[in-house]
Order: structure tokens, then C-alpha cells, then sequence
């Protein structure tokens, strides 16, 4: 039997930049053709970059997108190279994969399958393709499928091993990542392995587009539902295969979802800021965990150098907070200044007469006072940012946007937020996570076991607002990600006033979630794309 070499690229598309990716795309199959490969793949769309959205309708997108596909055709000599990019017919565009082989274009195929849910919009920009994709080369009979093909149960593959003698099936995608993403795709993908009797080469994309994260880990996937090539999670990688036997069983390896996690937000902080042409980042750090774990994160995408942080304490500010701020500041080498807000919130008492000769009831300020002394933080924050063209990293997590613990124009500002979709549990466990890997505590133990407080006014907890967050985040995520009703999640245990307030919080805060920062989707369902609830509503 002639033994042929395959390579899968998983690569991390610039959307729009197509002289980047062009030049990517080419590099990677020299490297292939170094290797003697006969035929290597890319992901859905890595020409362009997904999802292009509205670009498509410019004429110059298309007219770019035509031009640089020509150059990579030219520098296909003696290889096959299956490629995911946008294609035009009589005004009518279609999410493609183009089969070139020997510098000229063999076939194309048409997505079939296009999702129209939660962050995905397809039907609107692409019409379905009709043709299976089964294209006849010197290698063998390839059956071509794109992204949501493999994802349903009577798809274009299944045809495809009724129709011909496919030797092997090639899924290219843009899977958009989530907490449980990983699992279920390999499920999917062992389930019709196994179901065809075929061996499958997934390719997926990686990096960070706005909101959504691309994680990789590209598989090749024999007959039996094994895997026997793995690429990199959150990485671009290019894996090589043989025809010939393989016998090395990649599915027993354990994933750490928590470590996942943190490489994921890590590769969308790094991805939105360099590719919106950031050099720094400007981080509010409190001495709380939320804003000492976006700035961990900060440091490990971009480096310590770039990554600048302010304190700007008040008089309500714990003494410990100062210090364990700065403690974190040091373990992280950070760029590291105190702001004192206390002049200023004066200053705007008298101005706006808000001053009060009265002590407030049981030493609380009210919310006014309260309030102001986050606008007064997000002022420097912004001011500092136009002045040095810094990048704020908004520190909220869900828990708090969920059910409007924020402060808008005050802690919600920012350019980018890290942890908008990531509940206050989980926080805590990428801390715990993030400190189990030194030999110190990198993450002060201090800032990870203290009550979290707003330090709004003296001995302020969060838990006098609301259920403790190991109790609230379990019913946000039944409400949120899971969508069930209040009656089901009543059943499960949970008190009916307690949900009921909650959902109503939920509801109640959309006004401000829509004024807030984009933030990284972690989980199933986040507040951005895919969360589309009117303000004005009931």
C-alpha cells in the first residue's frame, strides 16, 4: 500500500488582514511541502478570519479576498491544500472550502449545514450548498464537510460515505470555544467516525475575534473513534500524519477545564489587544481578587512591562487591600501607582452640596456617596487611558453583571472585560488554580480568602446585598446557561423567593450590561452575542 503524508495547520487568522493571513497560510504549507506532504488543510474561513460579518458586503473585502487566495495558488506546487474563505456568485455568497491541487483549483464546496443560533448568524450572509463535497485527487476519494456539517445527525457526511468510496473525511471549522466545548466535539466527531467507518482529519481555528475564543486542538480521528493526532489547545500548531497504521491512543489524556480556562481568557486578552493595535493595558487594581486576577491574566498575554495598575484608595479602603495589592503588584512586576480619591470625592461633595453634617445610619453611606467614588476611579482610569493610549481591562465578573452589582460609569467602564463571563466561583478556582503551579502563593493568599467587598463605606461586605456567590452562582447558571424554568429550579432544591428575586435582577440590570465593555464568551450562554434580551420589556 503507497503511504501518504497528511498535515493539518491550525492557524490564527487576522479577520480582514489578508496580506497576514495570506502570508501565514503560504508559510505553513512550504513547511508542509519540506515534509513531503501531499495534502495539507486549514480551517473554515482562515483566509479571512471568522466571522466576518457585515465585511462581506464591501465590495473591497471580496475583491481582497480574490486577489490574495491567486497568491496562495500560485505557491501550491505539488500539494493538495484544502482552504475555508468566502466565495461570490451572482451576488449570492457562500461560506467555501476550496480544493487546489498543483497550483490550480480542483472543486469547491458550499457549506450545507448553517447555524442560526446564539453567536452564529449564517443564514443571513451565505445560501446553502447543494453539492456534497466528494472530490476525486491521486491520494484517494476525499469527502469535504465544513464546521456544523458533522454537527447534525443526517449531515452532508453521512451522504457523502453512501455516494462514493471516500477514503478519508476532512471537517474544516471555526468552533467557537466553551467550557464544554471540548468534550462534546470530540464526541461528536468519535460518534461519526465510528458511524462512516472513516478516518477524520478536524481542523479548527484558534485565537480571539472580539468576543469569541478559537481553541484548536485540530484531531485526527481513525475508524474505531480514537485519536491518534492531537494538536495544541489555544495554540497554532501543525500536526503531520501518515497513512499507514497509527496505533497511538490520545484519548485517555485528562483535560483540566480550569487550566483551559485560564489559557482561553489568556489567548482573547492577547488576541483583542494585539490585533486592535494596543501596546499596554490600564488595570483599576483594588486589592480585590476580580482585579487581581484580571491583571495575572493580563501579565501572562502581553508581559509584565506592558501591563500598567493604579490604586486609588479612600478612606473606606482596608488597610489590608493597600497591601495586598502592592504585594500582587511586586510578585507580578507590575507597573505599579497610588491615586488617592479622597480630595476629589470631597471636592465633589461640595460642589454638587451633597455634604451632610449628619453621621449616615449605622455608618452606611448611601448609594449617591457610594457611587461616586467609583465614577471618580473610572475618571482617572479614562483620563489616564486617552493620555497614553492604554487599553482599560474592565474587572467586573458575571455574578455581579448578572444581577447589576456595578456601577455604570464606574466599574463597568473599560475597553475590554476579561472576566464579563465568568462567575465569582470560578474566579476564585483560577486563582487557587494559577497559585498550585508556583511554589509560592503568586496570587496573595490574603486577596483569595478575605470576605469580597466594594469598600464603599467602613466594614462593607457583599454578602449584606446578596446570597453568598457559592449559592447565586449556581442558580444564575440554571437560569442563564442552562434556561430553566423557575418551577424546575425550585425542584432541584433552591428557595422560590430567592430565585425569583434573582431572575428579576437579571432582567432588571440589561440596561446596564449593554452599556458595558465586550467581554471574552467562557461559558454556554454569555452576555454579548448570544444574549439577545430587550431593555424595555414586561
Amino acid at each position: 500500500m503507497k503511504i501518504f503524508n497528511f498535515a493539518i495547520a491550525q492557524i490564527n487568522s487576522h479577520l480582514g488582514n489578508f496580506i497576514f493571513n495570506a502570508n501565514k497560510i503560504i508559510f505553513f504549507i512550504k513547511k508542509a511541502q519540506q515534509n513531503n506532504t501531499n495534502l495539507i488543510v486549514f480551517p473554515e474561513m482562515s483566509l479571512i478570519g471568522y466571522p466576518p460579518e457585515d465585511l462581506i458586503f464591501k465590495n473591497h473585502f471580496i475583491k481582497q479576498t480574490k486577489k490574495h487566495l491567486k497568491t496562495i495558488i500560485k505557491n501550491c506546487h505539488n500539494i493538495i491544500v484544502v482552504i475555508g474563505t468566502i466565495t461570490k456568485k451572482s451576488n449570492i455568497f457562500y461560506n467555501s472550502a476550496i480544493i487546489i491541487e498543483n497550483c490550480k483549483i480542483k472543486k469547491y464546496y458550499h457549506k450545507q449545514i448553517l447555524p442560526n443560533k446564539d453567536v452564529f448568524d449564517e443564514k443571513r450572509y451565505f445560501k446553502k450548498g447543494k453539492k456534497l463535497g466528494i472530490i476525486k485527487t491521486y491520494i484517494g476519494n476525499l469527502g469535504i464537510s465544513i464546521c456544523e456539517d458533522i454537527w447534525v445527525q443526517k449531515s452532508p457526511i453521512d451522504k457523502q460515505t453512501h455516494q462514493d468510496n471516500i477514503n478519508i473525511l476532512i471537517n474544516i471549522s471555526a468552533s467557537p470555544y466553551h467550557s464544554k466545548k471540548i468534550k462534546k466535539r470530540y464526541q461528536i466527531i468519535k460518534k461519526k467516525a465510528k458511524k462512516t467507518n472513516k478516518t477524520i482529519f478536524y481542523c479548527n481555528l484558534i485565537g480571539g475575534q472580539d468576543e469569541l475564543l478559537f481553541d484548536g486542538q485540530s484531531l485526527v480521528v481513525n475508524k474505531k473513534g480514537v485519536i491518534i493526532k492531537k494538536a495544541q489547545k489555544f495554540k497554532e500548531d501543525i500536526i503531520f500524519v501518515q497513512t499507514k497504521n497509527n496505533n497511538c491512543n490520545l484519548n485517555k489524556k485528562i483535560n483540566n477545564n480550569i487550566e483551559d480556562i485560564y489559557n482561553a481568557l489568556v489567548l482573547g486578552t492577547r488576541d483583542y489587544i494585539v490585533k486592535n493595535n494596543f501596546k499596554s493595558v490600564l488595570i483599576g487594581l483594588s486589592g480585590g481578587i476580580d482585579s487581581a486576577l484580571t491583571a495575572t491574566i493580563a501579565t501572562d498575554a502581553i508581559g509584565s512591562q506592558n501591563v500598567f495598575t493604579i490604586n486609588m484608595p479612600s478612606i473606606f479602603t482596608n488597610q489590608d487591600s493597600l497591601l495586598d495589592s502592592q504585594l500582587l503588584a511586586k510578585n507580578l512586576s507590575l507597573n505599579y501607582t497610588i491615586i488617592k480619591i479622597d480630595n476629589l470625592f470631597q471636592m465633589f461633595l461640595h460642589i454638587l452640596n451633597l455634604n451632610t453634617h449628619k453621621q449616615p445610619e449605622n455608618n452606611i453611606l448611601g448609594t449617591t456617596h457610594q457611587n461616586l467614588q467609583a465614577r471618580i476611579r473610572g475618571c482617572i482610569l479614562m483620563t489616564l487611558s486617552n493620555q497614553f493610549n492604554m487599553l482599560i481591562l474592565n474587572t467586573s465578573n458575571k455574578s455581579e453583571l448578572a444581577i447589576g452589582y456595578s456601577t455604570l460609569y464606574g466599574d463597568t467602564i473599560g475597553g475590554f472585560s476579561v472576566l464579563k463571563d465568568i462567575y465569582k466561583t470560578i474566579v476564585y478556582k483560577l486563582c487557587n488554580n494559577k497559585n498550585s503551579k508556583k511554589d509560592f502563593n503568586l496570587i496573595p493568599k490574603n486577596i483569595i480568602t478575605k470576605e469580597p467587598s466594594g469598600e464603599l463605606y467602613n466594614n462593607q461586605k457583599d454578602i449584606n446585598y446578596f446570597l453568598h456567590y457559592n449559592y447565586l452562582d449556581k442558580i444564575l447558571t440554571l437560569l442563564i446557561e442552562e434556561e430553566l424554568s423557575i418551577k424546575k429550579i425550585i425542584n432541584k432544591g433552591f428557595n422560590k423567593k430567592n430565585v425569583k428575586n434573582i431572575l428579576y435582577l437579571i432582567y432588571k440590570s440589561e440596561y446596564k450590561r449593554k452599556q458595558i465593555p465586550i467581554g471574552l464568551k467562557i461559558t454556554t450562554k454569555a452576555f454579548g452575542k448570544g444574549w439577545k434580551i430587550p431593555i424595555t420589556k414586561y
